[in-house]
């Protein structure tokens, strides 16, 4: 056989290269490639397979080592890429061998990623059996990344790669580890002895069952710790958004399924939560404001009320709803509190639920969905008058009308249905005891009311002063109502003043003791 050696100016890669034989037409002829060299080894084919040689034989046949067989029993087993203080003197790389023999490991390659990192083991290197061959920095040179990936090849003489380990950035004093079936991070170093792992945390992730487009959705995730270590957290929403709080709110822009994960870590190691979310549109219900009270007596700011009506099929949850107000420039204001509207009903919306404010000559108003649209619009303007106290601005057979309250503390009542039966709407609007019948409301402007003590034959009473300008509380009156007014009815009573009946009874007394000093006499 003859053989043809090229000597050329040609650089070839000491990683990562490719070599090609072509004829004068550019046809392909042959290829090798190879990924990683072997400092004063030639790539030579032994018939079946190229393979890495310390015989170079150019212009002669290929020469080979006679092939050993080697154990791929053995592993790495712990690396510490990011010690604290001097890196130079604190990284290592450990070997286990779980073999019942000694091994020697003469000739054997640690390499990393890059295309020069690598420590051949010396002559007389033997890790014994069941036990840590420990390797520092200060022995096999190569810097372990800190950041990025990194990879770390354990290969024997006939170059077969026999333990590999990967990761991706580390944490400083933190060591990764081989716990017989996968890597872990570990806070416990633990160099020429077993490898020592902490608790992992616990998690379990809670989310919004329904997800709208354009509205804050809730993410929380409940963790526990049998370490009692602090516990970090990174959200990955899946639109190139994050959050790290352990709970947190995420509105998303568009509609669709996103994957999405949680991150736990507790300063080692990491516990990952990988979920999908669908993103819907959110269902516009049909939902109006059918009445509101702008200018109630009091402090406005307290009592200020809007009805709302569900004119959907189904009940209404309004919390993340909003109120917008205001005239030439409309202020939201959110929703914070539940407010279930079940189908065909009408609910009152208060300030302690919402902060909007209702001006008193004009406004415009929005409720908006949590989405943002517009739900119900409406605007109301008194030109150059004010709101009257009380006054409700409210819908009446369909058109918007100012009436006098008629009870300020229910739903606007001209919403409600009217049945045509008044049977059983009739009940007793005010409950007042007998003894506060005849009494005065006392006006804390007024300040000529006062009290009399009358005695008479032992008997001490009280005598209210009846005055002019004190109103007096002269009976109840029950009073029914036919769906939209309410009308007096007459199964009640009026009863006299309990001054009245004092007198009448003194009065009564008096006539007695006349009587009885008559007879004495006769």
């Amino acid at each position: 056989d003859d053989y043809i050696v090229f000597y050329s100016k040609i650089a070839l890669n000491n990683s990562n290269e490719g070599v090609w034989l072509r004829d004068p037409n550019e046809d392909e002829i042959d290829y090798i490639a190879y990924s990683t060299t072997q400092e004063g080894y030639s790539y030579s084919f032994d018939g079946n397979s190229f393979l890495w040689t310390r015989y170079k034989t150019p212009g002669a046949e290929n020469k080979f080592d006679e092939k050993k067989e080697y154990t791929n029993k053995i592993y790495l087993n712990e690396i510490l890429p990011n010690p604290s203080g001097e890196e130079g003197e604190g990284e290592y790389i450990e070997i286990y061998n779980p073999t019942g023999e000694n091994i020697g490991l003469a000739n054997w390659t640690l390499r990393d990623a890059s295309s020069t990192g690598k420590y051949v083991l010396p002559e007389n290197t033997i890790v014994e059996s069941k036990k840590y061959l420990v390797i520092y920095r200060k022995n096999f040179k190569f810097a372990l990344n800190n950041s990025g990936e990194e990879k770390v090849y354990l290969i024997d003489p006939n170059g077969k790669t026999v333990s590999l380990a990967t990761y991706s950035g580390s944490d400083e004093d933190a060591s990764y580890n081989f716990n017989g079936k996968k890597w872990r991070w570990s806070r416990f170093l633990t160099p020429g002895e077993k490898n020592k792992f902490n608790n992992l945390p616990q998690v379990k992730i809670k989310i919004d069952k329904n997800v709208y487009k354009n509205v804050y959705a809730d993410f929380e995730v409940k963790a526990s710790d049998l370490d009692k270590d602090e516990l970090k957290f990174v959200w990955d929403f899946g639109d190139n958004h994050r959050s790290y709080k352990q709970g947190t709110r995420h509105k998303y822009l568009k509609t669709g399924n996103y994957k999405a994960s949680i991150k736990v870590s507790d300063g080692s190691e990491e516990v990952i939560g990988k979920f999908k979310v669908e993103v819907k549109k959110f269902p516009h219900q049909d939902i109006k404001i059918v009445g509101l009270s702008p200018n109630p007596s009091g402090k406005d700011s307290d009592f200020e009320w809007i009805d709302i009506k569900n004119e959907s099929d189904g009940k209404v949850n309004l919390k993340s709803w909003s109120v917008a107000t205001g005239w030439k420039i409309l202020y939201n204001h959110p929703i914070y509190e539940k407010l279930i509207i079940e189908a065909g009903e009408i609910e009152r919306l208060t300030r302690d639920m919402c902060r909007f404010t209702l001006n008193n000559k004009r406004a415009k108003i929005e409720l908006r969905y949590p989405d943002g649209e517009v739900a119900y619009d409406l605007e109301y303007d008194k030109k150059d008058e004010s709101v009257k106290d009380d006054e409700i601005y409210e819908e009446i057979d369909g058109k918007w009308k100012w009436t006098t309250a008629q009870n300020n503390a229910e739903p606007t009542l001209a919403n409600a249905e009217n049945t045509g039966d008044t049977k059983d709407t009739e009940e007793e609007i005010i409950k007042i005891l007998d003894e506060f019948l005849g009494k005065q409301s006392l006006d804390p402007d007024k300040k000529d009311f006062k009290i009399l003590l009358i005695s008479f034959m032992g008997n001490i009473g009280l005598l209210d002063s009846i005055i002019n300008n004190q109103e007096i509380v002269s009976g109840a009156l029950a009073v029914k109502h036919d769906g939209l007014t309410y009308v007096f009815t007459r199964n009640n009573y009026l009863e006299e003043h309990y001054v009245i009946k004092f007198l009448k009874s003194l009065g009564f007394k008096i006539n007695s003791l006349v009587n009885k000093i008559i007879l004495i006499f006769i």
